[in-house]
């Protein structure tokens, strides 16, 4: 009876919210979290982020990769069609010993289910006048990787009003090995590769191998480089400079994968880490490391040398 009394006296004495169905409070009641406790899960959790984060972006990279490899698959369909239809494979560029025409992209657009787009172009005028320079400021997903920067409107072309001129391009065919000093912008006349300019190529003319001859590379342009430009071309350097499908979407692989090289020499460069997506002759893709060895990545530009490459080598 005593204890009773003294529970009761204690039980009054205590505070309402406390005294909850008339039992003691819990020496195991909840309480909040000091500033330091605090301090040490949100260091976890930013470890835990900083652990997950490149595993993320290296998810998300393999994922565009393959979108890049389809991309390059349908070039190969459509390139592969225009065969079927011309007998050869499209030019790199028409050239009529002036200027440069259309390139081997525009001319595979109704070949790559873009009739529109190629209907809307009038092939009987160059790709940088009237009617055409509308036409060309079209962006076409198959021409687009996912992992370079958002495309821009390029500036190309000194009879269009204003820079942005042209739908930009991040793929180009693979005209030549050779430099500079050979091919300029890697125009490239001789003959080596399947598509260079004013070019008509059979299949039965690659006599290296359709699966071991390159035809498309990556060229994604480095918007800081912009010094070589001529001012009536780029005045102030306020301008967007890049490739385009319309034309001279053209490279050479005489500089290796990603080595740096200013723009002007067209290098094959890409946002992939470590190399770059390529189409084959025989339409699939693959990709290359920018370690590869110089001259396996000549005996795969050329078609007809008699190079025998094992596929293990790249």
């Amino acid at each position: 009876m005593q204890r009773k009394n003294q529970e009761s006296e204690i039980i009054a004495a205590m505070p309402p919210a406390t005294a909850v169905a008339g039992r003691l409070p819990s020496p195991f009641s909840p309480r909040a979290f000091t500033l330091v406790e605090l301090l040490v899960v949100i260091t976890i959790i930013g470890i835990l982020i900083a652990l997950l984060l490149p595993a993320v972006q290296a998810a998300r990279e393999a994922a565009r990769k393959v979108q890049c490899s389809n991309n390059m698959k349908q070039m190969g369909i459509a390139l592969h069609n225009y065969h079927l239809a011309m007998d050869c494979f499209p030019s790199a560029v028409l050239y009529d010993g002036v200027s440069c025409g259309w390139s081997w992209s525009a001319l595979a657009l109704p070949y790559a289910e873009q009739d529109a787009t190629h209907a809307s172009i009038d092939f009987d005028y160059g790709y940088n006048v009237p009617p055409n320079d509308q036409e060309i400021k079209t962006f076409i997903p198959m021409y687009l990787c996912p992992s370079a920067a958002p495309a821009e409107l390029v500036t190309c072309c000194i009879h269009i009003p204003g820079e942005a001129d042209a739908a930009e391009s991040n793929y180009v065919a693979i005209t030549t090995y050779k430099d500079g000093t050979v091919h300029p912008y890697a125009r490239a006349f001789d003959g080596e590769g399947v598509i260079y300019m004013n070019s008509s190529t059979n299949i039965r003319d690659i006599r290296d191998g359709t699966n071991c001859t390159l035809m498309v590379g990556e060229l994604d342009v480095n918007q800081d480089d912009r010094a070589w430009l001529p001012s009536t071309y780029c005045p102030n350097l306020n301008c967007y400079i890049g490739m385009m499908w319309a034309s001279e979407a053209i490279a050479t692989t005489a500089f290796g994968i990603n080595s740096g090289v200013p723009d002007p020499d067209r290098p094959i460069r890409s946002h992939h880490p470590g190399g770059a997506m390529f189409l084959f002759a025989d339409g699939h893709a693959d990709f290359l490391s920018e370690m590869i060895d110089q001259n396996i990545l000549i005996a795969l530009t050329t078609r007809d040398r008699g190079e025998i490459i094992d596929a293990k080598s790249y």
